[in-house]
């Protein structure tokens, strides 16, 4: 009997912010390299990234101005769009009404999907109409194991946990670096504002910093921490762009992570331990409740800090043990490319349960 090997060609419809490093270019990119065809409604144009202040301003207080706005242009977008759509993907459901994803399906007859970003449980970082969304999505991927409980208890169909992957195109390979390399700072942070980062630097600041230290990152530039702050002298006031963050990672000593406190009070590892590991940084990250346990080993591929004196007890250890580090961040980004921590890595688990959810179609294997 002859077999016949049919081609998948999906049909997949983005929505979110397209921007560089976002998480729906690393989709798309993924699933174009793939041979599949992608449409994209960008709502990058609406949020308040790149809105005025007035409108930045409102936003703060409440999604409903931008969610309105948004979902007009998605269902004007759609009026527009031929199809046939295999499925879609919201990227950022926090703004997506209910009324929006009917239409989604009935006009294509698909699949909808959603991958978390945000903490559901989070009245800031989420929004009611999300909430509200659950049970019309065919699967909402979790990006943390409270999300998938919450999720579920919000009546959606099927969840499951999966968590995010960094942009591949971050990826520096340690295989011919040299130790020459390591010609950037001794110590970097990149990263957003945040008052528990602030007060952690600052102490650490008052310790002595008999190194250099640099910090990059939004927020730190409007008025935090104040100019009288010694932490003010280390940071920087211009933002990186992606490639610029990867080589002053790979080019460092030692990267500095801290662990992302939602106003649920939950705490989870970012997305910057892999974004590190892809670079090919050395990490020393904050322990906590052992967050980044679940995807790097401590003392192996990590290391990790308790308290402002315990980070700059291991700053002065790893910066006299080269060796140590280079082995660590070796072992890391060892691992990261073997489990799949690549958000395109990611991404095919929702290309499996969509063939899951449509047994009777012909998929590729």
């Amino acid at each position: 009997m002859e077999l016949i090997c049919e081609r998948e060609d999906l049909r997949v419809l983005l929505i979110g912010e397209d921007r560089e490093g976002d998480l729906m270019g690393i989709y798309r990119k993924a699933l174009e390299a793939w041979g599949h065809s992608v449409t994209c409604f960008d709502q990058g144009q609406v949020t308040m990234k790149k809105r005025a202040f007035v409108w930045r301003a409102a936003n703060h207080f409440s999604h409903t101005p931008a969610a309105l706005l948004i979902n007009l242009k998605v269902r004007r977008f759609l009026r527009q769009t031929t199809g046939p759509i295999d499925f879609a993907l919201i990227c950022d459901s926090k703004y997506i009404f209910p009324q929006t994803l009917n239409q989604i399906k009935a006009q294509f007859g698909c699949r909808v999907f959603t991958w978390q970003t945000a903490d559901l449980d989070s009245s800031t970082l989420c929004s009611k109409f999300a909430l509200r969304s659950m049970p019309y999505y065919d699967c909402v991927f979790a990006h943390t194991p409270n999300d998938l409980l919450v999720a579920k208890r919000l009546g959606a169909p099927r969840v499951e946990y999966l968590p995010l992957g960094c942009n591949p195109n971050l990826l520096r390979r340690l295989d011919t670096r040299s130790s020459s390399a390591e010609d950037g700072d001794d110590i970097v942070f990149i990263g957003h504002w945040r008052s528990e980062r602030q007060r952690i630097l600052e102490q650490l600041v008052k310790l002595g910093t008999d190194y250099k230290l640099t910090v990059w990152g939004y927020g730190w530039r409007n008025g935090r921490p104040p100019d009288s702050s010694a932490l003010m002298n280390h940071v920087k006031m211009s933002p990186l762009s992606w490639n610029e963050m990867a080589d002053r990672i790979h080019q460092a000593k030692i990267t500095l992570v801290f662990l992302s406190y939602f106003d649920t009070g939950r705490v989870v590892a970012p997305l910057r331990i892999f974004e590190i590991a892809a670079a090919g940084g050395f990490m020393l990250v904050e322990k906590g409740s052992g967050q980044a346990h679940e995807f790097f080993t401590e003392g192996k591929e990590m290391a990790c800090f308790d308290g402002p004196e315990d980070l700059r007890n291991k700053i002065t250890y790893y910066l006299q043990h080269p060796h140590e580090r280079r082995k660590m961040q070796k072992a890391a980004q060892d691992r990261l490319i073997r489990d799949g921590y690549f958000g395109s890595d990611r991404l095919e688990r929702v290309l499996d349960v969509y063939r899951e959810l449509t047994p009777n179609e012909v998929h590729a294997g």
